[in-house]
C-alpha cells in the first residue's frame, strides 16, 4: 500500500499522538537501535518455533484457508514477500500477528485453530486485515520503544501512560479500517467484532444487522454514563463498531475504493472524535472539575512566580493534572494572566464551601510543584502561603504543618 493511502486511513489523532511521542522519545533514534539489534542478532528462536510448531499455509494445503489468506493480501496490495501465514494449534480464540525480525523474512499472521472453530472464512478476512493494519501501520515500534524506556508500566508518568492508552486504543480502530478494506464486506466485518466479543459463542446468523446496530447503539449510550479511573488498551465493542460504521459511511471510505491518493475526511474524524470521547480521562463531577481548576490555576500562580519557569515543575503538573483530564497541556494554556486569579478565586471558594476535607491534599499536592526542581525558593513559598491563607482560608499553623511534612517525605535538595 502506498504511504499516501495509509495517511489517509488511519486516523488522525493517532497520528498526532505518534508525533506528541516523537518531540517525548525521539522515536527514530530509538526505533533505529532497536531495528539494528534484530537485525544483527543471530537468535532464530521464533522463526524456529514457528516452523516447529506451527503449519505455513500455502498452494494446495488448507486450500480455500489460503486462497482466502491470499485474496486478503491481494486486496491490500500485499504479496507473500510482505507478509505470511501459519496455523496453530492453539484453542484461545485468537489470531495475531509479528513484524518481520530481519528484513530478509516477511511478518508473520498466526491463526489459532480456536478461532477458525467458530469463524466463517468471510469474518476471518475482516480479522487477517486488523493484523495486517498494524504490521502497515507500524503500530509494533511505538509499543516496543514504551517497553524499551519503561520496562516496568507501573514506573510510566500518569500522563503518559494515560496518552499511550489512548493511543493503543485509536491503533485498534485504526486496524479494524484495514480490516473492512481487506473484508470489503461490512456486515461479516461486525459479525467478527461481535463473535470476538462473545468468544465466538454467538450463534446469530439469522439476526437482522439493523438489530445488532440498534444493540450497539444502547450499549454505548449506557457506556457513556459509566466512570472508569482508567481505560483498558483495546477499545470497547460498542465504539470499535461504531467507529466502523462512521469509516463505512464515510466519504473517505467511498474515496478509498477507486484512488490511493491523500484524503482527509472532516468530518469522519469529527465523528470519530466524539464517539471515542468515552475513552478520555475528563473531570466526571463538578467537584472534580473545580479541583482540577485549582490545582492548574494554583499551579500557574506557583510557576510564574519569580518569572522563571522550571520544565519539572511544568512537567510535574501536567502529570498531577492527568488525574483529572487525558489533555491537561491543553487545559494550561486556556489559564492566561487575564483570568488567573479569577480562576482561582472561583475554584477556591468552590472548594472552601463543597469539600473543605480537600484542602490539606490539594495543597500537599501543590507544595510538591515547589520542590520538584529541588529548590525552595522564597517567592515561591510565599506565594504557596497566600494561596492557602487568603484563597483557602487556613491558619499559619496548618500551612506550616503540611509544607514540614512535604519537605520531609519529598525534597531531595540539589547540591
Amino acid at each position: 500500500m502506498k504511504k499516501e493511502f495509509l495517511d489517509s486511513v488511519i486516523i488522525q489523532e493517532e497520528k498526532d499522538l505518534r508525533g506528541f511521542f516523537d518531540q517525548i522519545f525521539n522515536l527514530g533514534i530509538i526505533a533505529e537501535l532497536v531495528e539494528y539489534k534484530k537485525e544483527k542478532t543471530k537468535d532464530s528462536s521464533l522463526y524456529f518455533h514457528l516452523k516447529s510448531h506451527c503449519l505455513p499455509l500455502c498452494k494446495g494445503f488448507f486450500k480455500e484457508l489460503d486462497e482466502l489468506c491470499d485474496k486478503t493480501r491481494r486486496n491490500l496490495g500485499l504479496d507473500v514477500n510482505d507478509i505470511t501465514f501459519y496455523l496453530a494449534n492453539d484453542p484461545e480464540f485468537n489470531c495475531q500477528c509479528l513484524k518481520r525480525v530481519k528484513s530478509s523474512e516477511p511478518s508473520v499472521v498466526i491463526i489459532n485453530s480456536g478461532l477458525l472453530e467458530k469463524i466463517t472464512l468471510d469474518e476471518l478476512a475482516f480479522v487477517l486485515g486488523h493484523e495486517i493494519g498494524h504490521i502497515l501501520f507500524d503500530h509494533f515500534i511505538i509499543t516496543e520503544i514504551f517497553k524499551t524506556v519503561y520496562p516496568n508500566r507501573e514506573k510510566l508518568p500518569p500522563l503518559l501512560n494515560k496518552l499511550y492508552s489512548l493511543w493503543c486504543n485509536l491503533s485498534e480502530l485504526s486496524a479494524d479500517r484495514i480490516g473492512l478494506l481487506a473484508s470489503k464486506n461490512f456486515e461479516t466485518s461486525i459479525r467478527a467484532l461481535i463473535k470476538l466479543a462473545s468468544g465466538g459463542h454467538l450463534k446469530f446468523h439469522d439476526l437482522p444487522l439493523d438489530n445488532v446496530l440498534s444493540l450497539i447503539e444502547t450499549l454505548y449510550e449506557e457506556l457513556k454514563n459509566l466512570r472508569v479511573s482508567d481505560i483498558s488498551d483495546h477499545p470497547p465493542v460498542p465504539i470499535r463498531i461504531k467507529a466502523l460504521k462512521f469509516f463505512y459511511d464515510s466519504h473517505l471510505w467511498k474515496y478509498l475504493e477507486s484512488n490511493e491518493s491523500a484524503y482527509f475526511d472532516e468530518q469522519l474524524e469529527k465523528n470519530l472524535r466524539e464517539i471515542t470521547s468515552v475513552l478520555r480521562k475528563r473531570p466526571f463531577t463538578e467537584e472534580e472539575y473545580y479541583e482540577l481548576l485549582f490545582l492548574a490555576s494554583a499551579g500557574i500562580f506557583l510557576m510564574t512566580v519569580d518569572k522563571e519557569i522550571d520544565e519539572r515543575e511544568h512537567i510535574y503538573i501536567a502529570n498531577l493534572l492527568s488525574k483529572y483530564i487525558y489533555w491537561p497541556i491543553g487545559f494550561i494554556e486556556g489559564i492566561n494572566k487575564e483570568n488567573l486569579n479569577n480562576s482561582l478565586e472561583i475554584s477556591s471558594s468552590y472548594i472552601r464551601e463543597n469539600c473543605p476535607w480537600k484542602i490539606k491534599e490539594l495543597l500537599t499536592m501543590l507544595f510538591n510543584i515547589l520542590i520538584r526542581d529541588q529548590k525552595l525558593k522564597e517567592a515561591e513559598v510565599f506565594a504557596f502561603k497566600i494561596i492557602a491563607n487568603k484563597y483557602l482560608k487556613i491558619s499559619e499553623y496548618e500551612i506550616n504543618e503540611i509544607m514540614l511534612e512535604s519537605i520531609t517525605e519529598r525534597y531531595i535538595p540539589f547540591y
